[in-house]
């Protein structure tokens, strides 16, 4: 049988090489063939690391933010794959979380030292070692390219069901015990519960673009396609929440695509849970839908320019007086969709809307204003703001059968909700001044994010700025 592989990435730091050679030697006692890559003695290039991924049964890479990092040879396959784990004594960025779990600390947690990831390594040789046959089960190649079916491969390999818990913020302790509650099965379910702790992905009271803003709603969409259960830990103010009401559009999105979750009511108050089908929530207008696909793609601010052209034109084709008696219109929907069908982006959306739903849509002005015009603000990019909300705190009631009122519209046009805007001056200042109150403001560590420009990769900051008692 031949030996396995493994091929290790460690940084230039003494520290770095240390833990690299403590992996090296307990890994050379499975039967295994090592191979560090030390880059104070050799070049690494993207070459290396990709034939590294495509060949060995396992590859480490320390992604552990120094003064000489290896995030210029990070390429995004390494955090997609299971036989690929990342190892950091630091926090990682944002949009470069590993496959496997625990290897590196979350923004909350901040550090973990060598000791720590080895055990853990450790831990997990036996199954690590077995991600390889995992990687090619789902990956078919020929003599012109490799395909790997991703979607697939992270749900044959998740462990078990899992629930993603929705709750606002300051219930966070109370989640943390049910979340235990669930996972031991306290509730006759055999699931693995989850949730987001305040700051593992924002913070509640942070100071944000809108664009940071969808943008972090598109990550939140990404985690709750991925569960099986969505539970709502109800609590009065549940639906008062900007966030809580863009994880029940994630959820009604998810179930759009055909990711149908079973949906569980928890009541804080008596302990007890109750089962909701999804035909009780409202329904995503054709208009939300496109509305939420188009503000999760439009991520960078440099591919804007040519979409905003082709959009204008096409803007100025569609929207007619004619409205959806636009011969036009149906025509360049019929094409629309036909060559949607063959891109594996549109397929999705374009599969779901009905002919003359996707006519209303294209040659609606509100549509076009507020679907693909918004990337041209400069408010949109740079305009920092806080949200308050401003209604009044009421449980939803519902009853077998009946739909559970909840007002979508308020997420995507921010009504009931009071948009302060933040200036420089007030953060460099500490202190804001809302509704007659005085409110310090703090910044905590800065994020980071994964930037690829005409000089490579490297790591991008983003300050992490918050309204205290808001």
């Amino acid at each position: 049988m031949a030996l396995r592989t493994i091929s290790i990435f460690p940084t230039r730091s003494s520290e770095g090489a240390k833990l690299a050679d403590r992996i090296s030697r307990h890994f050379s006692m499975q039967d295994t063939v090592v191979r560090v890559y030390d880059r104070r003695e050799e070049f690494v290039s993207d070459s290396i690391v990709f034939s590294a991924i495509l060949t060995d049964n396992l590859v480490i890479f320390d992604a552990t933010r120094e003064n000489e990092d290896n995030f210029d040879i990070a390429l995004p396959p390494l955090a997609r794959f299971p036989h690929v784990v990342i190892i950091s004594r630091n926090y990682l960025p944002e949009d470069f979380d590993g496959w496997q779990y625990g290897f590196y600390p979350s923004y909350n947690e901040k550090t973990k030292n060598s000791d720590e990831i080895f055990a853990y390594l450790v831990t997990n040789t036996t199954h690590l070692l077995g991600q390889r046959e995992v990687f090619e089960r789902y990956t078919s190649a020929n003599k012109r390219s490799t395909t790997v079916r991703l979607s697939e491969m992270r749900r044959a390999t998740m462990s078990g069901s899992t629930a993603f818990i929705s709750f606002r913020t300051r219930f966070q302790t109370d989640v943390e015990a049910l979340a235990r509650r669930i996972s031991s099965g306290h509730y006759g379910v055999d699931i693995s519960a989850h949730f987001l702790g305040n700051g593992a992905l924002v913070f509640s009271d942070e100071i944000l673009t809108e664009h940071r803003r969808w943008d972090l709603i598109r990550r939140l969409s990404i985690l709750i396609e991925d569960c099986d259960q969505f539970w709502i830990y109800l609590t009065e103010d549940y639906f008062n929440s900007w966030w809580t009401l863009g994880e029940i559009c994630s959820l009604l999105l998810a179930d759009w695509k055909g990711k149908r979750k079973r949906i569980v009511i928890y009541d804080p108050r008596s302990d007890t849970v109750t089962d909701v089908p999804m035909e009780s929530l409202p329904r995503l207008e054709p208009y939300q839908i496109s509305y939420l696909f188009a503000r999760q793609e439009a991520l960078d601010a440099s591919m804007q320019t040519m979409h905003q052209k082709i959009s204008r034109l096409v803007h100025r084709i569609l929207v007619t007086p004619l409205g959806v008696f636009n011969p036009v219109a149906w025509v360049f929907c019929i094409l629309v969709r036909a060559a949607g069908s063959l891109h594996a982006d549109l397929r999705p959306m374009l599969s779901r809307f009905s002919l003359e739903e996707y006519v209303r849509l294209m040659t609606s002005k509100r549509h076009w204003q507020d679907t693909r015009m918004f990337a041209l603000y400069e408010d949109y990019w740079n305009k920092k703001e806080i949200i308050m909300s401003t209604e009044t705190n009421a449980v939803p009631a519902w009853e077998a059968g009946l739909r559970i009122m909840i007002n979508l519209g308020r997420f995507f046009d921010f009504s009931g909700f009071e948009r302060v805007s933040v200036l420089d001056d007030d953060i460099s200042r500490g202190v804001i001044e809302i509704n007659g109150k005085t409110h310090k403001i703090v910044q905590e560590a800065p994020r980071y994010r994964l930037r690829i420009s005409g000089n490579g990769r490297a790591l991008q900051e983003v300050d992490v700025v918050r309204v205290i008692g808001i």
